[in-house]
């Protein structure tokens, strides 16, 4: 019998080839949080000190000194001192003033920034950098209302009683408390009484808003 000739025969049906496995891909970074090491004590003058975070003794504050999460700073009478962040905002103290910082958070995968201070007496000037975006805080709690600012100056002054007066020198700034949120403007101050929703100041003359008081910071 006659053998086909090959080109005479059908083709080779070819074995199926199984399907590619993609790769697996990778899942996008967490946001990495990290308290920063560079806000440090820039200056001082006069009685400063410093509680660091899980100690109770005061020590002489040293200008250069880092400050971290739950450190604590004051001012005595007649002293001063300046704290640099490390996004460039700062905030002064004047004499008779204490604060502590709550947190000092930067995320690295964003750039968003978290400065969040406590004060529980006393008065501070803040010189805020303008925010990376609009995630990133700068806060000072006081016993009565949150003092929020984006690329601002402001004068947080807290009395005894926790009673707290916020003026905005120059920007964005908001008084938050008792879930009311109140923007001061420019040149205007507001006050808080623990309890109580923040209001603006009426000024002796019953016009606008409450005049911006003198500090002894950048000629105001």
């Amino acid at each position: 019998m006659k053998q086909p000739a090959a080109e005479d025969l059908p083709a080779p049906i070819p074995a199926p080839q199984p399907a590619p496995i993609p790769s697996p891909q990778p899942s996008p970074p967490p946001s990495i949080h990290i308290p920063t090491q560079l806000t440090v004590l820039s200056m001082t003058d006069g009685n400063v000190f410093v509680m660091k975070s899980g100690t109770d003794t005061w020590m002489e504050a040293q200008v250069g000194m880092t400050l971290e999460i739950g450190d604590t700073i004051k001012a005595d009478d007649n002293s001063s001192a300046e704290i640099t962040f490390f996004e460039g905002s700062t905030i002064g103290l004047e004499a008779g003033t204490e604060i502590a910082v709550a947190a000092l958070d930067l995320a690295k995968d964003t750039g968003t920034t978290t400065i969040l201070l406590k004060q529980e007496i006393g008065k501070t000037i803040s010189r805020v950098t303008k925010l990376a975006d609009s995630a990133s805080r700068y806060e000072v709690e006081t016993p009565a209302v949150v003092a929020a600012v984006r690329g601002s100056n402001m004068v947080v002054y807290v009395g005894e009683d926790g009673t707290t007066f916020i003026c905005n020198i120059r920007g964005l700034i908001w008084a938050i408390a008792q879930g009311v949120e109140l923007q001061i403007p420019e040149g205007v101050c507001g006050f808080t009484i623990p309890g109580h929703a923040p209001q603006l100041q009426s000024p002796p003359d019953g016009g606008g808003g409450g005049s911006v008081p003198r500090t002894g910071y950048g000629g105001q």
